[in-house]
């Protein structure tokens, strides 16, 4: 008898020990999608800072606009994801700001300077709200005049 109730007490620990795991797994997850449009773009430019294409991705829609010295066209995320690392590739960063990010509701945007050896782009960046989060619809790296 006291056998059986030690293991039913170690079951109901391991349940709730799972549920609160849940709980906070899920509670943390949402917290991550929720994230303030100043967040997202702030994200944005660390990513870009860094040149790392599968973190900036990681905000792209589905299909997005890119719109690279003027040669403006949609691609899959995926595809985005290839020609953006071909042009960080072809211009190595020497320094990257956001310098205004700005919006309302469900669409912001942000404008920076990306700087490299090969010249100076301004950047624009485009997102909006699909459900519950901000996702990257357009994004242009264009010379700077």
């Amino acid at each position: 008898m006291a056998q059986d109730l030690a293991k039913q007490n170690e079951i109901m620990t391991k349940l709730f020990s799972y549920i609160l795991f849940s709980g906070l797994w899920i509670a943390s997850f949402c917290a991550l999608n929720a994230q303030a449009p100043q967040e997202i773009m702030k994200s944005i430019e660390t990513a870009i800072k860094n040149k790392d294409v599968v973190q900036l991705s990681q905000f792209f829609n589905k299909d997005l606009e890119v719109n690279l010295l003027d040669d403006e066209r949609v691609y899959a995320k995926n595809q985005a994801q290839l020609v953006i690392r071909d042009f960080f590739a072809k211009n190595p960063l020497t320094k990257f700001n956001m310098i205004h990010v700005g919006g309302s509701g469900d669409s912001w945007y942000g404008m920076g300077l990306y700087e490299s050896s090969t010249g100076q782009f301004d950047t624009n960046v485009f997102i909006k709200k699909y459900g519950t989060v901000y996702l990257i619809d357009r994004i242009r790296f264009e010379n700077k005049e």
